[in-house]
């Protein structure tokens, strides 16, 4: 506060009740945090701290490990061909969403969901009926040659102008 503002009376009052405000809260939590009626063992204070000194071997959530875990199994997934491959990416994908890497990758993989389907959601009706349908083909040539019309059909204008460019400023030079 300048002290043009504790000249005045509401002034000094606002500052005051700031300072009581802030050694009330400071209190409140001191006697929050000793609150349990016996002392804190190691495990406990290394739950509480998110460190990994507890004695059983899984990481802590919000961990770097949880995602080195992550990126290990996504590695291991990508390393890997045709449906074997898809099936491994869709564990993954499911056990983020499950919380197994923790809980910061599990609130990542929701927004990213949520994203997703508000995208989707954009799409013109015949485009998102296409879309369902090619993604229930199983893969092939017939899923490759669908997936070409639609390419073709986008960049023709048969879904709408706004997808035609979008179509248009994504193909393939």
């Amino acid at each position: 506060m300048t002290s043009s503002t504790l000249k005045t009376v509401l002034g000094r009052r606002l500052w005051i009740s700031g300072i009581v405000f802030a050694g009330a809260a400071a209190l409140v939590s001191a006697l929050w945090l000793s609150s349990s009626p016996e002392p804190a063992t190691v495990e406990q204070t290394a739950t509480m701290l998110g460190t990994e000194l507890a004695d059983d071997d899984t990481p802590a959530p919000g961990t770097d490990a949880n995602r080195a875990e992550l990126r290990a199994d996504l590695k291991a997934a990508r390393a890997l061909d045709g449906q074997a491959r898809i099936d491994a990416l869709k564990k993954v994908r499911a056990d983020a969403k499950a919380g197994e890497y923790g809980e910061k990758i599990e609130k990542r993989a929701d927004r990213r969901s949520d994203r997703h389907a508000a995208f989707f959601a954009l799409l013109p009706d015949e485009l998102q009926a296409d879309l369902k349908e090619l993604k229930a083909m199983p893969a092939g040539d017939e899923r490759k040659a669908m997936r070409e019309q639609i390419r073709k059909d986008a960049l023709a204008g048969e879904y709408g102008e706004k997808v035609q460019e979008a179509a248009k400023l994504l193909q393939k030079d």
